[in-house]
């Protein structure tokens, strides 16, 4: 395993790599929410919007309708015939595009039966204009007919719904961008305090073992050779640290083997030193004694 045994670049390497992976996994959480607040945004400006314009539109497309059938069945001019049925198509068309966007929602079913009673009240209102034409008697009680209030309070049912969808989904954009700029923060303080934390951990654990050497550099010149360090890393500093016993032990070592040898060397000169003193010390022969023999 490659930091089994951890040499100094290796832990340094471990710590960048660690910051690296935690700004990596900050930085995609603030992308994430990002993409959330994008997502939403996106939804909102081409759905929610739009929809709520089409909600308008096919309130105001209705509202034409129900006025040139009232004119028409007053004034009895197929012009505004025409304009209903023009109001009608503009009307159909709107709600199948609203249909289309959506879909999937709980709003599909709303348009179908919009689409439905719509339906059933253009076809009452060319129904009587068919009667009237062939000079049968309208009423102008049946105008506008019952279904159109059915109609009319189904379309601003769904204006207040979507106008409470809409407040929702801002207020959901709002809530995502704030939580958005939170992780962006979160991303940039972690990083930072994670990033100084390692750097202070390893400079401090560097720092501290090199004042150790220093100081056993310093032992060591003084002469106090039994000075040992206690680093037992496995990294290159714990090497040096072994190293310099070895040197001091060796060094004791050889001071001691010094000394016993020139202890003994004292000790055969002082032996001499003590013959030549006996020697020079004893009494001289008397010449005259010699001379007789």
């Amino acid at each position: 395993y490659p930091f089994a045994k951890p040499s100094l670049a290796r832990k340094i390497i471990l710590g960048y790599s660690i910051v690296v992976g935690l700004a990596m996994a900050s930085g995609g959480y603030a992308i994430y929410n990002f993409s959330v607040l994008n997502n939403i945004t996106r939804t909102v400006l081409q759905r929610d919007l739009v929809l709520a314009q089409s909600r308008s539109d096919i309130l105001e497309h209705l509202i034409a309708e129900a006025r040139n059938e009232a004119k028409y069945f007053i004034l009895k001019d197929p012009d505004y015939l025409s304009l209903f049925r023009e109001r009608g198509e503009a009307f159909d068309r709107t709600v199948k595009r609203m249909a289309g966007m959506a879909a999937g929602t709980d709003e599909r079913g709303a348009l179908e039966r919009t689409a439905s009673l719509h339906a059933a009240y253009a076809e009452d209102v060319f129904g009587r204009a068919a009667r009237m034409s062939e000079g049968k008697p309208v009423s102008m009680d049946e105008v506008p007919p019952p279904v159109f209030e059915d109609l009319y309070g189904l379309i601003t049912s769904m204006i207040s719904d979507g106008r409470r969808s809409l407040d929702a989904a801002v207020t959901l954009s709002n809530a995502q961008a704030d939580k958005a700029r939170q992780a962006t923060i979160l991303a940039v303080v972690l990083a930072g305090l994670a990033s100084s934390s390692i750097a202070l951990v390893i400079v401090r654990s560097i720092h501290g073992r090199v004042r150790k050497l220093d100081e056993g550099t310093r032992q060591i010149a003084s002469g106090n050779f039994a000075y040992a360090l206690d680093d037992p890393s496995p990294d290159e500093l714990g090497s040096l640290a072994r190293s310099f016993n070895q040197m001091a032990e060796k060094a004791q070592q050889q001071l001691r083997d010094h000394d016993r040898s020139h202890g003994s060397a004292q000790g055969a000169a002082s032996v001499t030193a003590l013959l030549v003193l006996l020697a020079l010390s004893r009494e001289p022969p008397d010449s005259a004694k010699l001379a007789r023999r």
